[in-house]
């Protein structure tokens, strides 16, 4: 039986488009990090038997935030804060970023002790709150005007 090359091309490319759907489905769009639905799909696949941290990031707030730069000027934020976010999580192989809705972010570590994921999470408000968020108009946001509340938990599953 001869198999057409153009089949194969077809068959190829329909599985390029399902992974793309699949990777497209597990962002958020806002901000590009990924979303609930690929958190749940991550802590599936977790062995139960190693260690996993969970930082949850919320920024304080926020309404008011969002009332005083309208909107558009919380969703640069909220973009602002999903870059530094995965620019902490890209120095450390075993973490990755996660925005949930709103104003929720949450990062996991996995397979890492708890001083490194308390580490992790002390770098990932230094990054939020160190510098002053441009929004509209290039309004600038005031030095600490933008603050989160980061929480950990760790353990075994």
């Amino acid at each position: 039986m001869r198999v057409d090359p153009v089949d194969v091309q077809l068959a190829q490319t329909a599985a390029q488009i399902q992974e793309l759907l699949q990777s497209l489905a597990e962002l958020q769009p806002l901000t590009g990090l990924l979303n609930k639905r690929a958190l749940d799909r991550r802590l599936e696949v977790v062995d139960d038997h190693e260690p996993l941290a969970i930082l949850s990031i919320e920024v304080n707030g926020f309404k008011n935030l969002n009332s005083r730069y309208e909107h558009a000027g919380g969703d640069m934020i909220l973009i602002e804060i999903g870059i530094r976010l995965q620019g902490v999580v890209e120095r450390f192989p075993e973490a990755t970023a996660f925005h949930l809705s709103g104003d929720e972010f949450l990062i996991t570590v996995a397979a890492s002790p708890r001083k490194l994921a308390f580490e992790i999470g002390v770098a990932a408000q230094q990054k939020i709150e160190g510098a002053p968020f441009t929004v509209r108009g290039g309004k600038q946001t005031g030095s600490r005007e933008v603050t989160v509340a980061v929480g950990l938990a760790h353990g075994d599953r």
